[in-house]
This record gives C-alpha cells, sequence and structure tokens, in this order.
C-alpha cells in the first residue's frame, strides 16, 4: 500500500472524531510533568488553552513532538483523538535516525498489547476499545506499512510486527480479553 492510500484509510476512519475535553494533549503532557504534586487549576487551563484543534488533522506537528508523554497520560477517549494525527506524523518521521526521534517508536508502543505489567491489560484494552471496526482496521493497516517499510530502523518493522501478533494482526475472537474478576 502506498502512503497516500494509507493517509486516506487514517482519514476515512477518523473523520469525525471529536477531542476529549476533559483531556487535551497538553494536559496529558503536563500530568507526566507534574507526578509529584496537583495541578493548579491556572497551569491546567493554560495546558488546555495551547490545544485550539478540534479536529485532529489540525493538531500541529510541532505539539506532537513536544508532546513526548502524552500518549500515556491521555484519557481513552483523548488518546483516540489524538491517535491518527501521531500515527501521520510517525509516518513522516521513519526515515529519520534513532537519536533524531522518539515519536515513531512510541506510537508503535502505544498500539503493542502487553500483559507485561500489572495494570497494562486494562489500560491498553481501555484505549483500543474506544476504537470502532474500520479504525481497528486503520491501526493494523499502519502496523503493517511499518512492518513492510524500509525504516532507518530496523526495531520499528519489529516493534510493528510484535503489535501485529499480540493483537491487531488477529481475529477478533482470538484477541486477548480483560481478565474477568471472581467475586468470592
Amino acid at each position: 500500500m502506498s502512503r497516500a492510500k494509507l493517509d486516506e484509510v487514517l482519514e476515512a476512519a477518523f473523520i469525525g472524531v471529536e477531542r476529549d475535553d476533559a483531556c487535551t494533549l497538553h494536559q496529558a503532557e503536563l500530568i507526566d510533568r507534574t507526578p509529584e504534586r496537583e495541578v493548579a487549576d491556572a497551569e491546567w487551563s493554560h495546558a488546555r488553552d495551547i490545544d485550539q484543534a478540534t479536529d485532529w488533522r489540525q493538531v500541529p506537528s510541532a505539539a506532537l513532538d513536544e508532546c513526548g508523554a502524552a500518549m500515556s497520560h491521555a484519557t481513552p477517549q483523548s488518546w483516540r483523538f489524538y491517535l491518527p494525527a501521531y500515527k501521520r506524523r510517525a509516518l513522516d518521521l521513519l526515515d529519520i535516525q534513532l537519536l533524531e526521534t522518539w515519536l515513531p517508536g512510541s506510537v508503535i508502543h502505544h498500539l503493542t498489547f502487553s500483559s507485561q505489567f500489572a495494570g497494562q491489560v486494562s489500560y491498553k484494552l481501555d484505549r483500543f476499545e474506544t476504537l470502532s471496526t474500520a479504525q481497528g482496521r486503520a491501526v493494523r493497516i499502519f502496523l503493517e506499512y511499518i512492518r513492510d517499510y524500509p525504516c532507518a530502523v530496523a526495531s520499528y518493522r519489529r516493534d510493528a510486527e510484535l503489535a501485529l501478533l499480540k493483537y491487531w494482526g488477529l481475529v477478533e475472537e482470538k484477541r486477548p480479553l480483560r481478565p474477568k474478576i471472581i467475586l468470592p
């Protein structure tokens, strides 16, 4: 698939996704930068005011580049809104060496299911389950594109393959589920 076709798939799948006003990009980043203290109302409002885009296609690349931890701290709805912008930016940076950008690897990481750490199952599934079937398909196609692309960083291809093997490349019935809580 060509990059232009992949962009069309992303656009069609995520058109109309609304931003979560409870947690914008810079607010999610602020959560990471202030883990030891409560964020002041003025700081929270200022971070929200930075993010004017209400359409993911209008999120500036510079904002994505400076918010390296936002995907880890966004609400599931906020994660869904910013995901296509991050994916598009990751595609723009695939030919850049690892020491120059963290973004493609981070996006792939946030699309990789892992039950290795406590809390990861719900954390990941909370986000993955916000996606429609078409959006999930767009994620799979994005990961397949990276897996098959002769990236400057070989680990991107390997990590995209891992994300496909663990979740996105599986038929829905074979995908990991939330652990069932058994009450006594």
